[in-house]
């Protein structure tokens, strides 16, 4: 199973090295999602569009098929609604690890209030 996403700079890669292991007779099946590069490495509470998000949960449904070495599925799979926790706590969580959070924190001090926010949310 090759995962391709639609908007990925590599997009032609994945499409040349599918038809480089057909060429080979490995039985392979590409399936091209709506996002970008790597559109399945980011937890579904980050702040991502919403069709980054989708294209992660169904990558994992068909793998999930594949694996099983079932039919892949032709429907998409749900994607759960993300609780306003998580999605704050995904939000600052993105903002520490780009360091964009300390940036404002440093310019503004909002990311000192929005982490004791997060933090009385969080109970």
């Amino acid at each position: 199973l090759v995962a391709a996403g639609a908007s990925d700079f590599v997009f032609a890669s994945s499409i040349r090295g599918m038809q480089a292991l057909k060429r080979k007779h490995f039985d392979c099946t590409v399936r091209v999602y709506p996002g970008p590069h790597g559109f399945f490495n980011f937890p579904c509470s980050w702040p991502f569009p919403r069709m980054c998000r989708q294209s992660a949960v169904d990558f994992l449904q068909d793998l999930l098929a594949h694996l099983r070495k079932e039919e892949l599925p032709t429907s998409s799979a749900v994607l759960t609604p993300t609780s306003t926790l998580d999605a704050v706590l995904g939000a600052l969580e993105l903002g520490l690890l780009t360091g964009l959070l300390p940036l404002l924190s440093v310019v503004s001090g909002l990311g000192f209030w929005v982490w004791g926010l997060a933090c009385l949310v969080a109970g």
